[in-house]
């Protein structure tokens, strides 16, 4: 059974999270897939916001319904009906007690999230487009080099210890978490940048992330973690994407998958 109401983010009532909900609108041609950002010159307030807390975004409602559900159907089929087995993650992970697997290239998911006109995509291209060493006219791919994985806290202790995500690209990519479900108790905490001038002041921010949730986060900055479960379950998709061009670091190859490649069982 589903927990009572979700705990709202930790920290200042106006933190980055419930900001960054006022800042999404309706596009012009309205409806579903209509969705937009408003712009201030060349920076959208996503942007503004994605910035001003040192390269993080916390976004519910982050597709349209319609795109969230096929996802999501799509995604909970494979898994319930053991088409897409899972593993245990590598030993070099940060995480505890997680199990997860990859999505091929050809994966109905991965294509939403290659899609230029999808939601994601146009979400990500919203919040960090501009961030420094990119030109606006410059834009975020989903990557190829990365797979993305399905990750699911299940078993008691599942977590992830502080940490801030290396540096895999050339200029930095950009790391997505995605909610599919989440009636678990695990909270995702983070430390933004708090103050205007003085990036060394941060304050700890922490949300039980919804469904249909994304957290945008620039490699190489802030540091977060999640809290050990005890209850329920978290799916997420966790995925990549860089600037057109980006380079792959020497070395950075050790880091790029945590699971096994996934297996569609019968194919």
């Amino acid at each position: 059974p589903r927990r009572g109401g979700r705990r709202p983010a930790l920290g200042a009532g106006t933190d980055a999270a419930s900001t960054a909900m006022t800042d999404f609108v309706f596009g012009s041609n309205g409806g579903e897939g209509g969705r937009g950002w408003r712009c201030h010159g060349d920076v959208s307030p996503l942007q503004r916001t994605y910035e001003r807390s040192g390269g993080i975004l916390y976004r519910q409602s982050a597709l349209p319904s319609q795109e969230f559900a096929a996802m999501r159907e799509e995604l909970l089929s494979s898994l319930g009906g053991k088409m897409m087995p899972l593993s245990d993650e590598s030993s070099s992970s940060v995480a505890k007690n997680r199990v997860g697997t990859q999505l091929p290239w050809d994966h109905p998911i991965v294509k939403m999230m290659r899609d230029e006109n999808g939601g994601m995509s146009k979400l990500v291209n919203a919040a960090a487009r501009g961030q420094q060493g990119m030109s606006n006219d410059q834009k975020f791919i989903l990557s190829e080099n990365v797979p993305v994985e399905v990750r699911v806290y299940e078993k008691r202790g599942a977590g992830m210890d502080w940490h801030v995500d290396d540096v895999l690209f050339s200029p930095e990519q950009v790391e997505v978490v995605f909610t599919i479900e989440n009636t678990s108790d695990c909270v995702t905490m983070w430390e933004e940048v708090s103050g205007e001038t003085d990036i060394s002041e941060c304050k700890r921010v922490g949300v039980e992330t919804s469904a249909n949730s994304a957290i945008l986060l620039r490699a190489g900055g802030v540091r977060h973690k999640v809290s050990p479960l005890k209850v329920g379950r978290r799916t997420i998709l966790k995925f990549v994407y860089v600037k057109e061009g980006a380079k792959l670091l020497e070395g950075a190859g050790q880091h790029l998958k945590q699971f096994s490649p996934g297996k569609m069982n019968g194919s």
